[in-house]
């Protein structure tokens, strides 16, 4: 029993008594529906469109379930699409396995309820919502009437004991759409009762919290956490290996915690969290780690403490498998915003004190002054006044200065993160042991980025130049390196998925390209905010497999260039696209082609290219940059920075840099 379950609510979610948050995990959790999840989606299109019969009816269901979350759409299609297949079937009475039918026959229904309740979220087209719950709730109930026509259903769970299972879920969530608490929570037992029979220890676990969250929203908090105690203490009648029983524990812990926070009573959340880090102590989980120190950091944010939630916030960061998404990302600046903006308003208080206290010194010393020297000549008293307005810009000047180091101080900072951020766990060096980068942003902070990671048996190396410079470009590059590490890491459970030359498909820079794009696309949110719709970045990206004398390449707006041996130059042009939203958006497409381990790859952002001479009347181009290839590269790579790096200042002479310049070079050794 080494499978690991995490059903525990986030513990910085609201709740608001709000059942929308559990519907799906409810519905299609570790066991509802399981044995079609995580299928090849291409393989079951081809098999949806293409066959007929109960193969059919098989392919609709597992594709809604392995699609609805990217494209509901699409997943109403194809359950609709099952629902018709059987229903043709039901009327010509053409199938041979009763049982087998009518179990296929509900699932199907199931998925379209599931497919048109799901159509209604993030709309307020009342019209809409009403036609496709009434819809939901008619397919639904087609469900339960295809299960009652199942003759033997002994023999379906023995063949699956989860079957039962599925279809108390499909019954979940139609209550759960009606706000039909009771009939929720007395369903919920009976999948508990259920599965403590067939000694399914996970779908216990999970039903019983999932229980407890319900009876948290409402309001019933302590019967909630009593609920998940009493399951934590009856772990021990299961025929489990002891680390599983660690983990479910922990589970426990971390989701009574959960709902005490969400209760708002931090301090007995924190005992429970405490608890949990007790017990992960015995095999080191880094996403639990990660779970409870987000917990501590939203009870310190609750306080009021926030440098201590910054803390936590940045150990729970160490601990992400997959690096933060953009909420984690938000989260990050608001807490540091807020402990910035708590310190600066402690200064700007004691400085408006002290400009305050000073000016009423003034004041009242120009009152008496002017008593005693009201014969005096107008010449005195007009230095008096001038005396004081010097010594309230002295202060005003001092305070802007104090407040303008801060600031700075604050950008050096970041464009350390940045630059770290950048090498992640290892230099550059231990990835592409023959090369060099030359760097250099525009501000402190800049919007190029570089990326080179070992990963198994592939080498990626990327060189990337975001929209903008600055702050705001600094921001994407962070966004996007994540992103790169998330999918990465999600690439190695399917590194096994090769194509016909051997090479896993999650690697193929296309594919990178492609799913980065969507990523970029889904963390901005760029359907509702036209402000970001186009950010995004150019790049140009290769993948080598070791062993392999062909190396793999895709670029966004970014070429990549090779100088052979005998100074030929190739250059490798990329599709003219971004990875952003654009108008007129092309596939990428990856190339293939072989290499000697003399050759000297080269990729580099447009700041180089559009950089103005000394005179300001040429810029670097294309041209002036492939001639300096030509000539350095036969050269030891070290060699070849410091003199490119000198060319490039002497042709810019004492001009400001125009935009971020980054310029990655390697020779055909480092692969």
């Amino acid at each position: 029993m080494s499978e690991k379950i995490y059903i525990c609510i986030p513990i910085r979610s609201e709740m608001k008594k709000s059942f929308i948050i559990l519907l799906f995990t409810l519905f299609l959790n570790a066991h509802g529906f399981a044995q079609w999840a995580n299928a090849n989606v291409d393989s079951l299109k081809n098999v949806a469109d293409n066959s007929s019969g109960l193969d059919k009816m098989e392919a609709c269901v597992a594709l809604t379930i392995n699609i609805y979350i990217d494209s509901n759409d699409e997943a109403l299609e194809y359950a609709i699409k099952g629902v018709a297949e059987g229903e043709e079937l039901l009327a010509s009475k053409n199938y041979q396995d009763h049982d087998a039918f009518f179990h296929l026959l509900t699932s199907c229904y199931a998925m379209a309820s599931m497919a048109y309740y799901n159509s209604v979220r993030g709309t307020n087209d009342q019209e809409k919502i009403k036609y496709h719950v009434e819809k939901q709730l008619y397919y639904n109930g087609k469900s339960d009437w295809a299960f009652q026509q199942i003759k033997n259903l002994n023999k379906i769970k023995e063949a699956n004991p989860r079957f039962l299972i599925e279809l108390y879920q499909a019954r979940l969530f139609s209550y759960m759409a009606q706000g039909n608490i009771d009939s929720v929570l007395i369903t919920l037992d009976n999948v508990i009762d259920y599965a403590k029979s067939q000694n399914i220890v996970k779908t216990v676990t999970s039903s019983v919290i999932q229980k407890a969250n319900v009876m948290a929203m409402m309001g019933e908090t302590d019967a909630a956490c009593a609920s998940i105690s009493n399951m934590i203490d009856s772990l021990e009648s299961f025929d489990i290996d002891t680390v599983y029983a660690l983990q479910l524990r922990i589970v426990g812990y971390e989701n009574i915690a959960a709902i005490l926070v969400n209760a708002k009573r931090y301090d007995e959340g924190k005992e429970y969290i405490d608890k949990a880090l007790d017990l992960v102590k015995g095999y080191s989980n880094h996403k639990v780690y990660q779970y409870c120190y987000d917990g501590l950091r939203e009870i310190y944010e609750a306080k009021g403490d926030y440098k201590r939630a910054y803390e936590y916030t940045m150990l729970a960061k160490t601990y992400e498998d997959s690096l933060f998404n953009q909420q984690k990302m938000e989260q990050i600046s608001e807490l540091e915003v807020k402990y910035n903006t708590q310190e600066k308003q402690f200064a700007i208080d004691k400085l408006e004190n002290q400009r305050m206290a000073i000016m009423i010194a003034v004041f009242v010393l120009i009152v008496v002054l002017a008593m005693l020297v009201y014969i005096a000549v107008q010449r005195r008293r007009h230095n008096a006044t001038l005396k004081a307005k010097n010594l309230q810009i002295e202060q005003q000047r001092d305070g802007l200065n104090s407040m303008l180091l801060e600031l700075s101080s604050s950008i050096s900072y970041a464009s350390l993160i940045q630059n770290q951020i950048m090498l992640g766990d290892r230099k550059v060096t231990d990835v592409i042991e023959n090369g060099f980068v030359i760097y250099s942003p525009k501000d402190v902070v800049g919007g190029d980025f570089f990326y080179a990671k070992q990963y198994d048996e592939y080498k990626i190396i990327a060189v990337a130049d975001c929209t903008g410079h600055g702050v705001s470009a600094a921001l994407l590059t962070v966004m996007s390196i994540a992103l790169l590490n998330e999918y990465f890491a999600a690439c190695k459970a399917h590194i096994d998925d090769v194509d016909e030359t051997g090479f896993a498909r999650c690697f193929d820079p296309a594919a990178i390209l492609e799913r980065l794009r969507q990523d970029v696309k889904t963390t901005l949110n760029v359907k509702t905010d036209e402000g970001v719709a186009l950010s995004g970045m150019d790049m140009a990206l290769i993948v080598h497999k070791k062993g392999s004398t062909k190396i793999r390449f895709a670029g966004a707006n970014r070429p990549l260039t090779i100088v052979r041996a005998d100074k030929q130059i190739v250059e490798i042009r990329p599709v003219r696209n971004p990875v952003a939203q654009y108008i007129n958006e092309r596939k990428f497409v990856s190339e293939e082609f072989e290499f000697e381990e003399s050759d000297m790859f080269y990729m580099y952002s447009d700041g180089i290219t559009d950089q103005f001479s000394a005179d300001g009347k040429y810029k670097f181009c294309n041209r002036r940059l492939k001639e300096m290839f030509t000539k350095y590269a036969s050269e030891e790579v070290q060699e070849q920075k410091r003199k490119m790096l000198l060319d490039f200042n002497v042709f810019r002479g004492s001009t400001p840099q125009v935009d971020d310049a980054l310029l990655v070079g390697f020779r055909g050794t480092s692969l």
